[in-house]
């Protein structure tokens, strides 16, 4: 968030606005990925400017981040699916 500072010592927070293209590029994803979230309602929060223009806020884009943050796997993590797949007989087509 950014702070505006006006010359008789008052100051504002503001947040920035990003269009859907710097959102991308910020989330790392394509601009068809946005617009198919904003349509299903299942990505980042977004703000309609003057009815159509579609702006995401910096903090919720960095939200949406830290919501979605997972921890690493532990070491052997996978080792059941590891055996899952290594017990599983193939099948081979009789003739």
């Amino acid at each position: 968030m950014e702070t505006l500072k006006f010359k008789h010592g008052d100051s504002c927070a503001i947040d920035l606005l990003f269009n859907e293209y710097d959102a991308a590029i910020h989330l790392a994803m394509s601009v068809s990925t946005l617009r198919r979230w904003r349509l299903f309602r299942t990505g980042p929060v977004f703000v309609k400017v003057g009815g159509k223009a579609v702006r995401y806020r910096v903090t919720d884009l960095k939200a949406f981040i830290d919501i979605r943050q997972t921890a690493p796997r532990k070491k052997g993590a996978l080792s059941n699916v590891n055996y899952f797949f290594a017990s599983a007989t193939t099948i081979s087509p009789e003739f």
